[in-house]
């Protein structure tokens, strides 16, 4: 903004009469004519995107007036760092904890409006054989069964907004006593058999559904609550086998749990999204997603880590876009064999891929 004054240029004046609520910009006078609006506060995006100032100058104390209004629009940029709620998280499992049960779920988050700047992604440093982590939700499942003999385990998380990186540390323990963790998982089901009592089956196993359970029925026994006999079957048979035929480890899946059952059987219970005997086959849905047009990378091994034991029965499908840019064929693209998702100019999706696993009967 220029202003000049004909009498003494020595005397033009200048303020902000309006939009300046917290003092943020201020006026010079340059050489008499020119009138310079300053930044004298730091800009926050996420507190303002637009300043609208009205500028007024006068020459000298009662001379004539200019009035003349200024928007300044802020740009977002990335400066804000993920934060989590702790950064040291303490996790207790029990005695035994089923292959790919979440163990924790980060809660992190990015004060960056933007979505291209809070966007976060997760990842395990280093190598981790016993765990992996969902890069976009942050949840943490462990990729094989684990037991009270493990030893604990000391896991670091990288959380990034693709420019700003913040680490956390996840410790994991195995304590059979309730109690002692403030992100405890309760797991003591040595042999995946029962996680509620006995006596509400009648001998059968409890399996927790719907905030109740569902029974398991012995062989001469059925009904809701195994409570009526079987017609012609003995009612001497072990139950369950002492032989350990979840030991084995043969259902696949994220969250599938194995029920040791009689004469050396098993039952799978299968997650949502799963079906089959062993739970080998259904769907996988995940989401990936470019950063201002970067190209990002993401692993769908490490987030559901059974994926590396089945079969595809074709590349992934956009199920719902999450960006203005259409995710077509040219701005994704899957490797099977690595589990590599890539995204690329700005697409931003979820994505499901079918798999199945044929298993011997």
């Amino acid at each position: 903004m220029t202003c000049s004054t004909l009498h003494n240029p020595n005397a033009l004046v200048s303020s902000i009469v309006s939009g300046n609520a917290n003092g943020i910009f201020a006026t010079e006078v340059l050489n008499g004519v020119t009138v310079t609006v300053n930044l004298v506060r730091e800009l926050d995006y996420e507190t303002t995107q637009v300043h609208k100032l009205e500028i007024r100058a006068r020459d000298g104390p009662v001379g004539e007036l200019w009035d003349e209004e200024l928007t300044i629009v802020v740009l977002d940029v990335n400066d804000n760092f993920p934060v989590c709620d702790k950064t040291i998280y303490q996790v207790s499992l029990g005695e035994y904890t089923p292959k790919y049960t979440e163990v924790l779920k980060l809660n992190c988050s990015d004060d960056d409006v933007s979505s291209d700047y809070n966007t976060l992604i997760y990842r395990i440093k280093g190598s981790s054989q016993e765990f992996g982590i969902d890069s976009t939700t942050g949840v943490i499942t462990n990729s094989k069964a684990l037991n009270g003999s493990d030893k604990p385990y000391n896991l670091t998380i990288d959380v990034s907004d693709g420019n700003n990186p913040t680490e956390i540390t996840v410790l994991i323990n195995h304590d059979s006593s309730p109690g002692n963790s403030t992100d405890s998982i309760d797991g003591d089901n040595p042999k995946g058999n029962s996680t509620g009592s006995v006596n509400e089956c009648n001998g059968g196993i409890a399996i927790p559904l719907n905030e109740g359970v569902q029974c398991l029925c012995p062989p001469h026994k059925q009904g809701p609550n195994c409570t009526d006999d079987v017609p012609d079957v003995e009612s001497d048979c072990e139950w369950p086998s002492n032989e350990d035929a979840c030991s084995t480890e043969p259902c696949y899946g994220e969250g599938a749990v194995c029920i040791n059952t009689f004469g050396e059987n098993f039952k799978c219970l299968c997650p949502p999204g799963m079906e089959g005997d062993r739970c080998n086959t259904g769907s996988h849905c995940f989401s990936c997603s470019s950063v201002r047009w970067r190209n990002v990378t993401c692993s769908v091994f490490d987030d559901a880590s059974f994926l590396r034991e089945m079969d595809f029965s074709g590349p992934p499908t956009v199920t719902t876009r999450m960006s203005r840019t259409k995710c077509t064929n040219d701005k994704w693209g899957f490797d099977d064999g690595n589990g590599d998702m890539w995204v690329a100019k700005g697409c931003r999706a979820k994505f499901c891929i079918e798999f199945e696993k044929s298993v011997s009967s």
